[in-house]
């Protein structure tokens, strides 16, 4: 079944639509929600809540790739399952994001957020078009999908070294782009 066609189902608020997301999505993004939290059981529930989030929202919301937008989904809840984790242990403490928190989260209720954090995606995606398709690769799999270093480094079969060489320098590269740009990070 196609995106579209799923995407269909969820319109026709048809339930069939989660089953379908379910057999499309679910091993990725199960997979992405364990590269953040670590844990298989937390993983599965952000993939459910990230399915029960794009039950709800739709309609009205129409995704062009909806792949993507219920890995978000999942990504988002990953992330927020390991703050509260952490700021359990760690007695309020902040969970430490590989890419800097303003850069990867905004407020879905504040406009101006949601404007900033628009244009802020805008600027990082210009600037990963300027990149070879290796560093594009080497950043996602790090900074959206999470993955360690080391995994990195042994799916594209590069060392550890030269993968951490590439992010830091696709990280001094990005700031530089994004304050040339008028953004304050």
């Amino acid at each position: 079944m196609t995106d579209k066609e799923t995407v269909g189902l969820f319109l026709k608020r048809d339930e069939s639509a989660l089953e379908a997301a379910r057999r499309s999505f679910g091993a990725y993004c199960i997979s992405l929600a364990f590269n953040v939290t670590g844990d298989r059981r937390d993983a599965e529930k952000c993939f459910a809540d990230a399915l029960h989030t794009a039950w709800n929202s739709i309609p009205p919301l129409e995704p062009n790739d909806l792949g993507a937008y219920v890995a978000k989904l999942t990504r988002n809840f990953a992330l927020e399952t390991l703050r509260r984790r952490r700021a359990k242990k760690r007695g309020g403490g902040e969970a430490p994001l590989p890419l800097d928190e303003a850069v990867c989260v905004a407020s879905d209720s504040d406009p101006v957020d949601r404007a900033a954090a628009s244009e802020l995606a805008s600027a990082i995606n210009a600037y990963l078009a300027l990149r070879p398709q290796y560093q594009r690769v080497i950043f996602t799999m790090r900074y959206f999908r999470c993955e360690r270093v080391a995994d990195i480094a042994a799916a594209l079969h590069r060392s550890p070294g030269s993968v951490t060489a590439v992010l830091g320098k696709l990280k001094k590269g990005l700031e530089k782009y994004l304050k040339e740009r008028g953004f304050e990070l």
